[in-house]
């Protein structure tokens, strides 16, 4: 079966050299079937395993299958929210999402990188006061900044 379909794939894929010249439209096009194929495909081998995993936690079939439509529910949402919010690029509608300058980044990423330090320090404080005053101290609160459980 695998023979058959790698065959089928190579004469689909071999198919392009039948045209001498794409135009761009074209060439959108095919990339976007070749894309949402893809992802279909990933998204389709994802069900059956999240099914079964969903059963192993709710053995009546009728509650696994609320919660299984819920999450599938859920992911959707979740990636429409995402395409509304992140800044991105369409080909020919332009940008897309919540703008933002490379200077508003670089300070909300200092922020929270001053932030987490703070919370290392504080925690490796509240762990063991002592070893702040030893050699090791910016080493114990890098691993308490690294490893803390929020």
């Amino acid at each position: 079966a695998s023979t058959i379909a790698g065959l089928i794939t190579g004469v689909g894929g071999f198919m392009i050299f039948l045209k001498k010249k794409y135009s761009q439209s074209d060439i959108n096009f095919m990339l976007n079937i070749s894309a949402g194929v893809m992802l279909a495909a990933a998204f389709f081998s994802l069900l059956c395993p999240a099914m079964e995993q969903v059963i192993s936690f709710y053995p009546c079939i009728h509650e696994a299958a609320l919660w299984y439509v819920g999450a599938v529910f859920f992911g959707v949402g979740l990636v429409w929210i995402l395409n509304e919010v992140l800044p991105h690029e369409h080909n020919n509608m332009g940008h897309h999402g919540i703008t933002f300058s490379l200077k508003q980044l670089g300070c909300l990423l200092l922020q929270l990188l001053c932030i987490k330090f703070l919370k290392g320090w504080l925690l490796a404080l509240h762990m063991e006061p002592k070893i702040l005053l030893v050699r090791g101290a910016w080493f114990w609160a890098l691993h308490c900044i690294i490893f803390q459980k929020d």
